[in-house]
């Protein structure tokens, strides 16, 4: 209602796509999973997960390397207030 979005892109070959299906049932992902063997080093990712945030205007804005469980949640709240404000 805000405005956010959230899709997840996996860059894996077609040879290991049939295993999404499960990973995404496994870890309860309920956002949209988009294939795109390209997005690995059209956005440089180097780790992962790699979680790339994009504003309204379609401007990259921030970018998260890897998963910190311990700050996660709060890193991932304050960066997506932010992004809401604009």
């Amino acid at each position: 209602s805000q405005g956010l979005e959230i899709l997840a892109v996996s860059v894996d070959s077609p040879e290991d796509r049939a295993k999404i299906p499960g990973f995404i049932a496994k870890t309860g992902i309920n956002f949209p999973v988009l294939y795109d063997e390209n997005a690995k080093s059209l956005y440089n990712v180097a780790a992962y997960p790699t979680t790339l945030f994009i504003d309204r205007r379609g401007n990259f804005r921030y970018r998260s390397k890897g998963f910190d469980s311990q700050n996660a949640k709060r890193d991932l709240e304050f960066v997506i207030l932010e992004l809401l404000k604009d």
